[in-house]
């Protein structure tokens, strides 16, 4: 694995492997079998780091499906390669590890509304203010997310209004949850869930493993088997949908 995300960094990087070295580049690539074939080609899996992603959200709603979570939301630092539609041909394991090398586990936990306006107006609130417009806690949602929220260019954040699940809204006019007993059981990455990038909110969450074919899943296993399900389910070069940021 380290052999690998050393050559992904290097070709991510536009930098040029010299010509003496790629005979060894290839002979490694088919001695661990990266050439595989692993599918056909069929979704077209564009990757936006900070905005909302056809990949991003194809992997949440696959997460969403294997834990039988109500939302799922993952790091938009795990995608590190678009999976873009290809006519007559196949991902690879090459392509796949290019995508996204991570390993990590899936976890859940049950969040209130108020907890998810936390998590989410976390992760948004230096959206186009910080970096460049480079937002590193940007969370890549499943499709039945949607969130609306207004700049505040004084305040330099972006300030979270609503969020929806279903179409059905978690907050009144003035921000309150319209349910607040209500639960919502949440599928994520662990690094967030551990609190990685400042998510103390789903670090003080209960939570636990989604178990998926009798084992803990990881990340890169229900991307793998949502590309496996995807020829029976979807037209050959569909750009799969992403879930919906609405700025008022």
């Amino acid at each position: 694995n380290k052999t690998i995300q050393n050559l992904n960094i290097q070709r991510n990087m536009n930098l040029s492997v010299k010509q003496e070295l790629m005979s060894d580049v290839e002979n490694f690539e088919r001695e661990a079998n990266l050439l595989d074939n692993i599918v056909p080609s069929v979704l077209n899996l564009p990757k936006k780091y900070s905005e909302p992603s056809a990949l991003g959200s194809f992997l949440a709603d696959e997460i969403k499906t294997e834990a039988q979570s109500d939302i799922a939301f993952i790091s938009t630092g795990f995608l590190m390669k678009p999976l873009e539609y290809q006519p007559n041909s196949y991902i690879t394991k090459y392509k796949l590890k290019k995508a996204m090398i991570a390993e990590n586990f899936i976890k859940k936990a049950e969040l209130s509304a108020e907890e998810i306006y936390e998590v989410f107006q976390h992760a948004m609130q230096k959206n186009g203010y910080s970096n460049g417009g480079s937002n590193q806690k940007f969370l890549q949602c499943s499709n039945n997310i949607r969130l609306e929220g207004q700049s505040n260019p004084v305040k330099g954040i972006w300030e979270l209004k609503q969020v929806y699940i279903n179409d059905e809204p978690l907050f009144d006019s003035d921000m309150n949850p319209i349910n607040p007993e209500e639960k919502y059981v949440c599928a994520m990455d662990a690094y967030i869930a551990d609190g990685g990038q400042g998510f103390i909110t789903l670090q003080k969450a209960k939570k636990e493993d989604v178990i998926f074919d009798n084992k803990p899943l990881r990340i890169n296993d229900a991307l793998l088997n949502g590309l496996v399900k995807a020829p029976q389910k979807y037209k050959e070069g569909e750009t799969y949908p992403h879930f919906i940021i609405k700025t008022l």
